[in-house]
């Protein structure tokens, strides 16, 4: 959710990239798509989607396993206690922080 809030709190570009009024021109005279059009390919993936969420509908998520929410972000949380290596920290930072705890 804080995530969706942040995303909606962004300021809108609005520019001729953005309105891309050649692009809607052009569909429109060429009776074509959106979705083939450079400029789709250039911005379909600006927006941020949750990994969490489930976007499918009742018949495909039911098909697909059902995993309510709450067993997706187990599954998630799992794995990423499996599989996660964090970096080690610099000589830097180490040595500042036993400075600190001395």
């Amino acid at each position: 959710m804080i995530g969706w809030v942040k995303q909606c709190m962004k300021p809108l570009m609005i520019d001729k990239e953005t309105l891309a009024l050649d692009t809607i021109a052009e569909v429109v005279r060429n009776d074509g798509d959106f979705l083939q059009t450079d400029n789709t390919l250039l911005h379909c993936r600006e927006d941020w989607y949750p990994d969490l969420t489930e976007r499918l509908n009742y018949d495909a998520w039911k098909a697909e396993g059902g995993l309510t929410l709450r067993e997706r972000a187990r599954k998630k949380v799992d794995s990423i206690l499996a599989e996660h290596r964090p970096s080690p920290l610099s000589s830097d930072i180490t040595n500042a922080l036993a400075k600190m705890v001395e």
